[in-house]
């Protein structure tokens, strides 16, 4: 799930900056305002997310923003890359974010709940970091990628793929209802990991 993310972030942040300057032909100045407009949207959806997540369940939250991520996710990209206004640039690349990257919401919620006490500081950290060794090695694996597929369509791809690792890891994941987030945490932390 965190690979899912982690891969999400690479190609909705990070390259989607660059690309905004490269094949939207914004520049500079307008690449870094439509990118704060954008974090600025993802910054409350996060926020609305892990809130909503205190009533839908985290697990539902995760798959319904992992399958937004893999349907909506590639669109949005090619959208925003295409768009060549600053106005069009922001609003895409916000609702590109909200789409994808703001499942980041109920994340720090759902690992801590995943593990007891002893050893939730350990399995928070082996879940956050070691998923990002995959999706931070993008620049070795994207060119082979982009000259297969394209430009465009591998980081359309990977974009899919990173929603389809949240959908497909919160699905194994423990389901962590309401009634489990209002238990002790170290009772849901046992109840999860069996």
């Amino acid at each position: 799930m965190m690979t899912g993310l982690w891969l999400l972030t690479n190609t909705t942040v990070i390259l989607l900056t660059a690309r905004l300057a490269s094949d939207a032909g914004l520049p500079a100045t307008q690449v870094s305002v439509a990118m704060g407009i954008a974090s600025f949207a993802q910054a409350i959806a996060m926020a609305v997310a892990g809130h909503l997540s205190t009533f839908t369940g985290r697990r539902n939250l995760l798959v319904t923003w992992g399958i937004s991520s893999a349907v909506l996710g590639p669109f949005l990209w090619w959208a925003a890359v295409n768009s060549h206004s600053l106005g069009r640039a922001a609003l895409l690349a916000a609702a590109l974010q909200v789409a994808t990257v703001a499942a980041y919401g109920p994340i720090a919620c759902y690992l801590s709940e995943r593990f007891p006490t002893e050893v939730r500081s350990t399995g928070y950290g082996m879940g956050y970091s070691l998923s990002l060794i995959i999706p931070a090695l993008y620049p070795f694996y994207l060119p082979l990628l982009e000259g297969v597929f394209g430009s465009h369509p591998a980081i359309m791809g990977l974009v899919a793929v990173g929603g389809i690792l949240v959908t497909v890891g919160a699905l194994m994941g423990p389901k962590l209802s309401s009634a489990d987030i209002e238990a002790d945490i170290d009772s849901v932390a046992m109840g999860a990991t069996r």
